[in-house]
This record gives structure tokens, C-alpha cells and sequence, in this order.
């Protein structure tokens, strides 16, 4: 049934199996090689960039030191010279921060204001407050949110005040407007 042709040697197939597993390795190898160089080429940058940085790190820190010497050169030269000065270069300060300087410049805003309503600037620029006229009672809000009726006539006081409380406002400094001073 089988023919001389169809008949397969052993050794030749034998031979192909030999010659298509040699070819995988090649492959397989081939790949490897490839992936190996890709991997030191990643290396190969990684150690240039590092070295770029250092460099650019290593220019800086040498300008910094010759542009200090040359400074201090010329502070020595400005020393020597009769009547020299020595001028040193200051570093910008930077602006404190905190409560302490939001409290200035609240007091300050507060004097400049206060002296512009008092006319004692000399800008030339005076503010007047429109001078009120007793018109009898009107509400006006107290600390605690609630309205309460205000009798212009009598002196400003509230409806309803005691007396004994008028004595503890005293003791306050009061300006010339009868304006309670206060720059806490």
C-alpha cells in the first residue's frame, strides 16, 4: 500500500527534527540578544543622564564659588582703597508672616484712617463725617444680634441702660470724637 516515495527515513527525519529545533534556539537566542541590548541601551542612558546631572551640578556649584571669590576680591580691593566702603550683597529678607504682621497692618490702616478723618494729614485730602442731627429714636443692633431702640436725643444712650455701666466706659480712652482707642 505505501509506495517507495511515501516511505520516510529516519534518519532524515531525524535530521529535520535536529535542524527545526536549531532554528527555535536561534530564535529564541536571537530574541534574547535583543532584549539584552535594549536593556543595557536603558542602562546606557540612565548612567548618561545621571552623569549630565551630576555635571550641571558640579558647573553651579564652581560658578557660585567663583562669582563669591570674585566678590570677595573686590570687597578686599574696596577695603584697601582709601575711603573704600564695603558693600556686601544682602539675600531679599523675606516678609514675616503670622498674626503679628496681619495685627500691623490692620493698626496701620487704622491710624492712617483715623488721622484722614481728623483732618491731619497733609495730603490736602480731608474727609468729613456728616454731622447728625438728633432725629428720635432709631434701632440699632447690640453685640449679641438683637435690636434695641436707640434715643438720639439723649446723648446717644440706649433705651433701657443703666447707669452703673457708663461708669465702666469711662475708665476707656476716648480721642476727640469721643471714639474708644483701642490697638489690640
Amino acid at each position: 500500500m505505501s509506495s517507495s516515495s511515501e516511505e520516510i527515513d529516519p534518519a532524515e527525519l531525524q535530521c529535520k527534527e535536529e535542524q527545526c529545533h536549531q532554528e527555535a534556539k536561534k530564535r529564541i537566542w536571537e530574541a534574547t540578544e535583543r532584549k539584552a541590548q535594549k536593556e543595557e541601551e536603558k542602562w546606557k542612558q540612565a548612567e548618561e543622564e545621571v552623569c549630565k546631572k551630576a555635571e550641571e551640578e558640579e558647573n553651579k556649584r564652581k560658578a557660585e564659588e567663583e562669582r563669591r571669590r570674585v566678590q570677595s576680591q573686590q570687597a578686599e580691593k574696596r577695603k584697601k582703597a582709601p575711603g573704600g566702603m564695603v558693600v556686601r550683597q544682602q539675600e531679599p529678607e523675606q516678609p514675616e508672616a503670622g498674626p503679628s504682621l496681619a495685627m500691623q497692618t490692620l493698626v496701620k490702616v487704622y491710624v492712617k484712617g483715623r488721622a484722614a478723618r481728623q483732618g491731619d494729614l497733609d495730603s490736602g485730602i480731608r474727609v468729613e463725617e456728616p454731622e447728625r442731627e438728633g432725629s428720635g429714636s432709631r434701632t440699632k443692633t447690640d453685640p449679641k444680634g438683637k435690636a434695641k431702640e436707640v434715643d438720639e436725643d439723649d446723648d446717644m444712650e440706649v433705651a433701657g441702660e443703666k447707669e452703673d455701666d457708663r461708669d465702666e466706659d469711662e475708665d476707656a480712652d476716648v480721642d476727640a470724637d469721643g471714639e474708644v482707642e483701642s490697638l489690640v
